[in-house]
Parts: C-alpha cells; sequence; structure tokens
C-alpha cells in the first residue's frame, strides 16, 4: 500500500490539523522528502507535533519514516502514474 493510499484510508479519522498535512504531503510529496519537520510546521502553520501526530495516524512511525516512504513511493513511476489518477 502506497503512502498516499494509507492517507485516504485513514483521512475521515484525522484531525483538523492532522488534514492539513495530509493535504500538503498530497500536493507537495518532494519538498516533504527534503525539508525539516519545522520548516513544514511553518509553512502550512501547524505544530510540529500535529506532524508527527499524523504520522503515528496512518500507522507511519514518525516524520523521519514518512520522509523515507515518500521517497519510495517517488521512485517508483506507476505509482506515481495511480496516485496522479487517484487525487
Amino acid at each position: 500500500m502506497t503512502l498516499n493510499e494509507q492517507i485516504k484510508a485513514k483521512y475521515i479519522r484525522l484531525s483538523k490539523g492532522q488534514k492539513i498535512v495530509a493535504q500538503y504531503i498530497i500536493k507537495q510529496p518532494k519538498k516533504i522528502t527534503t525539508e525539516s519537520i519545522a520548516r513544514i510546521s511553518e509553512e502550512i502553520g501547524v505544530s510540529e507535533s500535529t506532524i508527527v501526530r499524523f504520522c503515528y495516524a496512518i500507522d507511519v512511525n514518525g516524520f523521519a519514516a514518512l520522509q523515507e516512504r515518500l521517497r519510495q513511493d517517488l521512485k517508483n513511476p506507476q505509482v506515481q502514474q495511480v496516485e496522479s489518477v487517484l487525487w
């Protein structure tokens, strides 16, 4: 299951702040892989702890693991094609 599929499956149960994180990840996946949690937090207007809680809410073990999952998904061109159709 790709990260976007995990987000989609859990989206309805996320808090308002976590949904902001989810939307940002879907729109800017490459940026998430290179930016610090502090920078992303500042850019989207949620706390760093909200980002970490989001990670656990979608069954990812923290921000570093989220970045790695996104890197893996972005390396797979088939995943990119499917995700563009889903969202």
